[in-house]
């Protein structure tokens, strides 16, 4: 399976190639950082420079990957932007991806969980504060 991952080369997104990779995906990784597309390829990942917060530039690097799946991990964010996470927002990478998806039709598409990093570790499931 084709699995497109916004936000590959953030905590999540460096953990999470690997597994995909592992487990026979065929990953395209998108970053907002050229010189993050190193950590993207080593990982196994075919890597896509694109910002966040420019919806062209989305829209093209999820028509052009045309994955069967997409998954976000987009949760950081510069000094005066919006994050991935704020609602009624004009520039949303959340709606653009969005926006991607409503274009044309992946076979699945999903968000990261709020509580994504605690389940992140290579070794499997961590236990947090509110687990104990």
């Amino acid at each position: 399976m084709k699995v497109f991952v916004a936000g590959a080369s953030g905590t999540i997104g460096r953990r999470l190639i690997p597994m995909l990779v592992r487990a026979g995906h065929v990953v395209v990784g998108m970053t907002r950082s050229p010189g993050k597309a190193d950590i993207i390829r080593a990982a196994g990942a075919e890597p896509v420079v694109a910002d966040a917060l420019d919806e062209d530039a989305v829209l093209a690097a999820v028509r052009h990957a045309g994955p069967e799946v997409v998954v976000h991990q987009l949760t950081a964010s510069r000094p005066g932007s919006t994050s991935g996470h704020s609602s009624g927002t004009s520039r949303s990478p959340t709606a653009y991806a969005s926006k991607a998806l409503g274009t044309w039709r992946p076979r699945r598409a999903r968000p990261a969980p709020a509580d994504s990093w605690r389940r992140a570790s290579p070794g499997g499931p961590t236990r947090g504060r509110a687990d104990q």
